[in-house]
């Protein structure tokens, strides 16, 4: 790892399915779905696993399938619920989209 980067967050897994995501979500509201496949290969000098944007933070990273739901939610209470394949496959390296914006962080 380089001096800049840091491991924030650990997900097992017990096998690289090809139906199995992995979605990551950040404090920025920007989220990824990337398929656990694009992980399998880990190189000894380590894999990127998720892009985040300067200033922006990992929040979450959990294993998802098709048809599940996910809710996000700020802390003044407002919230966002989508299907999963609402959010299109990525590489690994990208930064993903964004899930929601709020004026209040």
């Amino acid at each position: 790892m380089e001096e800049t980067e840091r491991v924030a967050a650990v997900v097992p897994v017990k096998e690289f399915t090809e139906e199995g995501f992995l979605l990551t979500c950040t404090k920025g509201g920007t989220v990824k779905r990337t398929a656990l496949s694009k992980y399998a290969n880990i190189r000894q000098t380590g894999i990127i696993g998720v892009a985040i944007d300067e200033g922006d933070e990992l929040l979450a990273a959990r294993i998802v399938s098709a048809g599940q739901h996910v809710i996000l939610a700020t802390a003044s209470g407002k919230s966002i619920r989508f299907d999963v394949n609402d959010v299109r496959p990525m590489g690994r390296d990208s930064r993903g989209g964004r899930a929601s914006s709020s004026d209040d962080g």
